[in-house]
């Protein structure tokens, strides 16, 4: 064509040659490479890209998208536990990840990437959910009883750094170590404790107290 303007090229190396309509002289072909960037990059957006569990307790994270020329996500990860779905074709989407043992204690790693049917120059989108699984705390209930009527019962916990009681006639409290004053018989029975860490983790224990 005679005019100096080229519209709608895809990107690529493409080669010029001017000839003398008058003389059908060529000049040598000359390249030009061609990159205006990818037209449609795909796009990921997680809801979020960390969190924290307790032990071998699930997580699912929900409402998570991806566009632009996407039209699945791959997930992968490096802990021991249960990845799923291990893909996915429509957006938004959710996936959950169950630990094993072996991830206690540890971070773990989710590792979400689309697809990319427009190839280069477009790339691929990534993301990582970094979850923390935290080894739970161990908590130990226990009594300094058998008791006689009217002495105090004193309960003991440990496991935590937080504490809840609960037991006989709606008896409720957040001592680590609480006394129950003037006993009598009706105070026998199971007393559970709910110990809390650091991490908001929690174990429970019991313990059984007699009066007698």
């Amino acid at each position: 064509q005679s005019s100096p303007e080229f519209t709608n090229l895809a990107n690529g190396t493409y080669e010029v040659v001017v000839r003398n309509i008058n003389t059908g002289c060529e000049s040598g072909a000359t390249p030009i490479n061609v990159n205006c960037g990818c037209p449609d990059e795909p796009t990921l957006n997680l809801s979020s890209l960390s969190g924290e569990v307790c032990g071998l307790t699930s997580i699912t994270v929900e409402n998570n998208t991806f566009g632009g020329n996407a039209t699945e996500v791959t997930l992968s990860h490096d802990g021991s536990g249960t990845l799923n779905p291990l893909s996915v074709g429509n957006s938004p989407f959710d996936f959950s990840y169950t630990p094993a043992a072996g991830d206690i204690g540890n971070m773990v790693t989710i590792t979400v990437v689309t697809n990319n049917p427009l190839g280069a120059p477009c790339v691929p989108a990534t993301a990582n959910f970094e979850l923390t699984v935290h080894e739970p705390p161990t908590a130990s209930a226990d009594n300094t009883g058998p008791y006689c009527p009217g002495e105090d019962i004193l309960l003991l916990g440990s496991g935590g750094v937080s504490y809840n009681w609960s037991g006989h006639d709606g008896f409720n409290s957040a001592l680590q170590n609480p006394t129950i004053s003037n006993a009598s018989e009706v105070y026998s029975g199971t007393y559970m404790l709910t110990a809390t860490d650091v991490n908001g983790c929690t174990a429970s224990a019991s313990t059984v107290v007699v009066v007698e």
